[in-house]
């Protein structure tokens, strides 16, 4: 027996329960985020400028795919790359860094270190916000269908500057977090 939508909740359930449900459901979104996040990150470190790119790009559908299924929203692969194609495509130091990061890799021993890291780190930050910029979506009642890229590419980048700003706080043994 499958259970009901996430926001057909029969009337019998108080604010209290209601709240657990939305609780429990964001805690498991945010492990999702987590795991995709460490596995675009890893993508960074595959030889060569093919395998890292299709990696990435596997993790975060394969992010979509699992937040979608948490929030009970069908999934379109061929959809859901367009939107995030169109998220990615709006974001200034992603069309720079990527190309960058590529050629560094072409670069025997120092530039495939500094290559995979800058791959592994932008990696890590953009399926970060894409799995942030989803979670707000789909809590909010929004499906792929409704996803629109240019409204909430303020906040895509807010994630994304977050997320590097919190790897530099962590990465620096001066700060305290």
């Amino acid at each position: 027996m499958t259970s009901p939508h996430p926001r057909a909740v029969p009337e019998v359930l108080d604010t209290d329960t209601l709240d657990v449900i939305q609780s429990d459901r964001l805690r498991v979104a945010h492990s999702i985020v987590r795991t995709h996040t460490l596995l675009a990150a890893g993508a960074g470190f595959l030889p060569g400028h093919g395998w890292d790119v299709a990696a990435l790009g596997l993790a975060q559908m394969g992010q979509l795919q699992r937040l979608s299924q948490l929030y009970r929203i069908d999934f379109s692969d061929d959809l859901a790359r367009k939107l995030v194609a169109v998220l990615l495509g709006s974001y200034a130091p992603l069309r720079m860094a990527a190309p960058v990061a590529g050629v560094l890799k072409m670069v025997p021993l120092i530039g495939q270190v500094a290559g995979s890291l800058s791959m592994a780190g932008l990696g890590g930050v953009v399926t970060h916000a894409i799995g942030k910029v989803f979670i707000q979506h789909f809590e909010s009642g929004g499906t792929f269908l409704t996803f629109d890229p240019q409204q909430v590419r303020a906040y895509f980048e807010f994630q994304a500057r977050q997320r590097v700003r919190v790897t530099r706080l962590a990465d620096d043994p001066g700060v305290q977090t």
